[in-house]
């Protein structure tokens, strides 16, 4: 039940954020934005930079992200935790 839950927060921040496409593999996130999302140009480019060269944003509107923390331990949390730094 928890698991579920926690697949429906993601789902939900994945919505709010308009977010088209949202892909996971061992070591990466890959979020692919709908041109209508509420987050800001700013706040992905801040986003970026803080990342130390392990995140970046691709013209097609893509936010790739290396090495997110728990990534491999908690992948649902650690979407949680990364869709709520964006939001």
């Amino acid at each position: 039940m928890d698991h579920l839950l926690e697949v429906i927060k993601v789902k939900i921040l994945l919505t709010r954020l308009s977010v088209k496409k949202f892909e996971e593999t061992s070591s990466q996130f890959v979020l692919t934005f709908d041109e209508s999302t509420p987050v800001s140009p700013q706040k992905v480019v801040d986003f970026v930079h803080q990342g130390g060269g392990k995140y970046r944003f691709t013209p097609d509107f893509k936010l790739v992200i290396e090495d997110w923390p728990g990534t491999r331990q908690d992948p649902f949390g650690a979407a949680k935790k990364l869709l709520q730094a964006l939001a």
